[in-house]
């Protein structure tokens, strides 16, 4: 009875600390420089180019408002199967560098980002580097057996 009892509190706290680890900074009342990339993706995936672009600084939002489109956010998004930020690296009193890695089903992506705080005090993304390929040492969706087969 006390092996299932404590079998249930590690169950209970894993999904505890599963769902604590998927929520994601709300832009509206977060201090978080992280937060304003999570809205763009959130805004790229649903294909919502107002939102997307609100999350950029100008010049950057000028040039994405005159070229992308509802589409070509869905496209860009989909084969996407995850993203992982980077904690802020303080650049400046208001500008904070990230860097993204966007995971693909054959390979994994890093970019910089580089968020700057505007007048109103909210995160924008300034600018970003090109992406670059990243490591991995598994690639995406690899069956378990595989991955230790090859290390």
């Amino acid at each position: 009875m006390k092996k299932q009892i404590a079998t249930v509190l590690v169950l209970a706290l894993a999904l505890v600390l599963a769902w604590k680890g998927k929520r994601l900074p709300n832009q509206a009342n977060s201090n978080d420089p992280r937060a304003v990339i999570y809205e763009m993706l959130t805004a790229g995936k649903a294909g919502d180019v107002d939102r997307y672009v609100a999350s950029y600084a100008d010049p950057m939002a000028a040039t994405l408002r005159r070229t992308i489109s509802a589409q070509y956010l869905r496209e860009g998004s989909d084969p996407v199967r995850g993203v992982a930020l980077s904690d802020p690296q303080e650049v400046s009193a208001n500008e904070a560098r990230i860097e993204v890695k966007f995971i693909y089903q054959d390979r994994t992506e890093a970019q910089m980002f580089y968020v700057s705080k505007n007048a109103g005090g909210q995160w924008r993304i300034a600018r970003t580097e090109d992406s670059h390929h990243a490591e991995t040492l598994v690639p995406y969706g690899t069956p378990i057996r595989l991955a230790r087969r090859n290390r």
